[in-house]
């Protein structure tokens, strides 16, 4: 794109709909900025859309508000401030001219913003494992709905969703259940909360083809090795990042090292991921922005 008609440019291109990006998008609606939030998803909400788990955790969260539901939520909230949205669509590229950042979209449009804010979110990590039947990679909806009764389960992993999984899994009557862990970075709680369940502490050679650990077979294997950031391809721009891959931004206003470049939520690592710090990272970027775009002449 070699000019940019003004009159098409969003004040904020936001990728990604979850929770930080989300109120990123409303509180720059409220304060009087045109965002347009783009999401590969169907639906708004994130990865909290594919999550059955209840939130204890969340104080402003009705009982028993599972992910699902409080991704309800935010989709009726974006509805309700009219915020411009387009989901179920990639974002291939990203791209920057002197006048604004250039996105290519999977359908083959583009989306041009005077700002943008990445709040993609994060990926289950596979550890080079092959995906094959009966191997899920990280929680959410598919682990939750496993029929595991008199089932033999290998859990990959040594981090609290291992041990909560291995928990749950007891619950529902597997046959056996076996942690295969190199170290133990689980809470206490959980690992006493896994109850009889089998750890093997150490390096295993793993087969998901076969579903075999170390040459033994299980009926399933569930890898729970956490997670990664998600991060759309960039050309021509380089935000600094972590030893990790996160973003690493300015904590006082979410802005990378990209003028005019945002990161918030789960790409950027900020302190503790949650709901609510990443809602909280999308007040600060869109703070931010108003404070960038007031300025603009």
């Amino acid at each position: 794109m070699s000019s940019i008609d003004e009159r098409a440019v969003w004040d904020a291109a936001i990728v990604g709909a979850g929770p930080a990006g989300a109120s990123c998008a409303i509180w720059l609606k409220l304060l009087g900025f045109q965002p347009i939030v783009i999401d590969s998803r169907p639906q708004p909400g994130g990865r909290l859309a594919d999550s059955p788990y209840d939130n204890p955790w969340i104080v402003t969260a009705r009982s028993n508000a599972t992910g699902l539901l409080l991704s309800g939520d935010i989709a009726a909230n974006l509805a309700d401030r009219a915020v411009s949205l387009r989901l179920g669509i990639s974002v291939d590229e990203i791209s920057r001219t002197p006048s604004a950042f250039v996105l290519r979209l999977g359908d083959g449009g583009t989306v041009a913003s005077h700002t943008l804010v990445v709040a993609s979110g994060l990926a289950a990590v596979t550890g080079g494992l092959d995906p094959a039947t009966g191997v899920f990679f990280g929680p959410g909806q598919a682990v939750f709905d496993l029929g595991v009764h008199g089932k033999s389960v290998a859990v990959l992993g040594g981090g609290d969703n291992a041990f909560d999984h291995a928990a749950l899994l007891r619950q529902r009557g597997a046959a056996r259940v076996r942690i295969f862990a190199r170290s133990i970075r689980a809470r206490p709680a959980l690992v006493s909360a896994a109850g009889e369940a089998e750890v093997t502490i150490g390096g295993y050679e793993v087969n998901t083809s076969a579903r075999r650990i170390n040459g033994e077979p299980f009926d399933l294997l569930l890898v729970m090795y956490g997670f990664q950031p998600m991060l759309p391809r960039l050309r021509g721009l380089a935000p600094r990042r972590n030893e990790a891959g996160y973003m690493v931004t300015d904590w006082s206003s979410a802005e990378t090292s990209e003028t005019g470049l945002y990161a918030i939520g789960d790409v950027a690592g900020r302190g503790h991921p949650s709901v609510p710090t990443a809602l909280a990272d999308g007040v600060t970027a869109a703070k931010a922005i108003e404070a960038r775009l007031i300025r603009k002449p």
